[in-house]
């Protein structure tokens, strides 16, 4: 897999990181609330939720796989090292110092 260099402000980095991990909380709240709403919908004991609480559960699954895609990003992010201007432009002409 190849690799990507991006050139970032630090406030740019930081309105990244902010995005994902609000991005990540959004979906793992409304998965929360997915439950709740299944948890309800199984107390009532209602036939007829049987489908909807198929789909639920497949909602609910996938709010918490795109949580975890963020997060990921997210951590991966921060791991990243800044490297100088120089030490990028060494790399594109092969001109190390």
């Amino acid at each position: 897999m190849g690799k990507v260099c991006l050139v970032l402000s630090m406030q740019d980095y930081n309105t990244i990181a902010e995005a994902l991990l609000e991005s990540a909380l959004d979906w793992e709240h409304a998965a929360d609330e997915m439950g709740c709403l299944h948890q309800f919908c199984a107390r009532t004991g209602d036939p007829a939720y049987g489908a909807k609480l198929d789909r639920l559960d497949r909602e609910q699954c996938r709010h918490r796989r795109l949580a975890r895609r963020r997060r990921a990003v997210l951590e991966r992010l921060q791991r990243q090292k800044a490297v100088s201007y120089t030490h990028l432009r060494a790399h594109e002409t092969g001109a190390y110092l």
